[in-house]
């Protein structure tokens, strides 16, 4: 047996999100913020910004999440060099021996 999800009320959430993204962007002096609420894979609220926003180290988790959904779906083996799926990095000069 499933349990069940309760129904999400967007006229609740809304005035909830909005309130708690007012506060974190005055309390932490943010310039600009792009949010979200996901349901069932639709983002369903949120707001988005054209301001340049700085992502710092977050492409690195991007990219191993990425990665490892390619593994799990056996698309690339992670002990084989990158050169395998990127040509362009065969015959590359490396900057150490161990680098490859």
């Amino acid at each position: 047996m499933t349990a069940s999800r309760p129904p999400f009320d967007i006229d609740v959430a809304r005035p909830i999100a909005e309130a708690v993204v007012a506060e974190c962007t005055h309390r932490l002096h943010l310039p600009s913020i792009a949010w979200g609420v996901v349901v069932d894979g639709e983002v369903v609220l949120g707001q988005s910004t054209e301001a340049i926003l700085r992502i710092a180290s977050m492409t690195k988790s991007f990219t191993c999440a990425a990665l490892l959904t390619l593994r799990d779906e056996g698309r690339i083996a992670l002990d084989e060099p990158v050169g395998t799926y990127a040509p362009e990095f065969v015959g590359l000069r490396w900057p150490t021996d161990d680098s490859p």
